[in-house]
């Protein structure tokens, strides 16, 4: 048993570590009596009680009582080891970090990251209302915890280098002109060490959203401080450039493009405002049919009329001159790919991003060749469900008629006629002859 496992903490079993970084673990516990689960982090061993980590450790429960949302974890009690330690019970849900998501399933589309984006901007803004800024996130603190059925319930994690700006005294945990957060997410004037607002986070949102959309972080280097130049001074790539397995709408560049400025007056103003552009893009593109949820889907067979069958007098070969060419149904099919996008995470844990299933992609619209005869009832259609961004729809085509020879009047011939005439003359004799002679009839 590792030696800094406890068997039991307060009035909870350990069962398992769940987690584990470079200032605390996580184990699971239960409750005996109830039989609760839970999480409990607890300081690492080596830092001094009167040191700053520690100071920031207990800050996390400070601020996460101060804001009470369901989509941030929740803190059930606070304590501290024999040994000096503390650590703080909080509430544990099956489920898995957005990193993990990542890593197991690679980018995801848009409208499986919009809810998940929607409900982090919901915890910010109301931990942002209260003073509180979170100044690390990442994928690995957005915690994607399992529900019966829909999109996942996202829980906020690790406040532990928050800063309350509305209180002086927070201004002790970070010394003045030091630099704290993870540099592949920082904002420019986090590295500067400037003064942080909301919109400090909405630029480290920004750069998980485009990790989560791409499997790849816009700014990567050999060292942190070449990483932090890139954020200072390079514009960020558009994601839709970035990923080559999954497409990304216009609409969706332009939102994640917005939050990486580096004016923080270009970016929103606000999570609200964030969580507003992206409802509003999830309702233009699927209004438009230029969004889907599903990466695996196939395309659906096009809806074609059945050909109007060619007159029997008429060669099979031959097409009438209005018809037109008979419509090809050009379908490309899916391809899988070999090798995915390079990973510039940074983050070894979890499995290999090429292990993640393989993205499926199919034709867009405008791939098809136009036939002069289809019209847009029977013009090849992705299928919504597909993970393609649809052509805007082209003008209708006016339908054709094919030309079918008319129908000539059936005219008796010259033989049926003579036939006709030596029956009637036949029975004509036969009469007079039965009139002359007295016969009988």
């Amino acid at each position: 048993m590792d030696e800094e496992r406890p068997e039991r903490i307060g009035e909870y079993r350990i069962t398992c570590l769940l987690g584990e970084g470079a200032v605390a673990r996580v184990y699971g516990g239960v409750q005996e009596q109830t039989g609760q689960a839970v999480a409990i982090k607890v300081l690492r061993e080596g830092h001094n009680p009167e040191h700053r980590t520690v100071e920031r450790f207990i800050a996390e429960v400070r601020a996460v009582k101060a804001i009470r949302h369901p989509n941030i974890i929740d803190i059930y009690g606070f304590g501290t080891l024999p040994d000096g330690r503390p650590y703080f019970v909080m509430e544990y849900r099956p489920g898995m970090t957005l990193q993990q998501r990542i890593d197991r399933d690679g980018p995801l589309t848009f409208l499986e990251a919009a809810p998940i984006f929607t409900q982090a901007c919901s915890a910010l803004q109301a931990a942002h209302e209260r003073g509180v800024v979170h100044r690390d996130l990442k994928p690995d603190n957005i915690y994607l915890a399992d529900t019966p059925r829909g999109p996942p319930l996202v829980k906020v994690l690790d406040f532990g280098i928050a800063k309350l700006v509305t209180q002086q005294s927070s201004a002790a945990l970070t010394q003045v002109g030091s630099t704290v957060g993870t540099p592949l997410y920082m904002s420019p004037e986090q590295i500067r060490a400037l003064p942080l607002d909301a919109r400090s986070d909405i630029y480290t949102l920004g750069v998980t959203m485009f990790q989560a959309l791409t499997g790849e972080v816009p700014f990567f280097a050999n060292s942190h401080a070449q990483t932090a130049t890139m954020h200072l001074s390079q514009a960020a790539p558009r994601p839709s450039e970035t990923c080559d397995l999954l497409p990304i709408p216009e609409i969706v560049d332009h939102i994640v493009l917005r939050c990486l400025e580096k004016d923080p007056n270009n970016r929103f103003a606000s999570m609200a405002q964030l969580k507003e552009a992206i409802e509003q893009a999830v309702q233009d593109l699927l209004s438009t049919r230029q969004l889907s949820g599903s990466r695996n889907a196939r395309p659906r067979l096009p809806s074609v009329a059945a050909p109007t069958p060619p007159p029997a007098a008429q060669p099979a070969s031959s097409t009438p001159a209005s018809q037109g060419p008979r419509p090809q149904m050009n379908f490309v099919p899916l391809v899988e790919q070999s090798e995915p996008a390079p990973s510039r995470t940074g983050v070894p844990s979890g499995p290999a991003l090429s292990q993640s299933p393989p993205a499926a992609t199919a034709t867009t619209p405008s791939s098809v060749p136009a036939s002069p005869v289809l019209s847009p009832a029977i013009r090849p259609q992705v299928s919504p469900h597909n993970d393609v961004a649809s052509a805007p729809a082209t003008p209708p085509l006016a339908r054709q008629r094919p030309a079918v020879p008319r129908r000539q009047p059936w005219v008796p011939s010259t033989q049926l006629l003579l036939g006709l005439l030596m029956v009637v003359l036949a029975l004509l004799a036969i009469a007079l002859g039965q009139m002359y002679l007295g016969l009988p009839r």
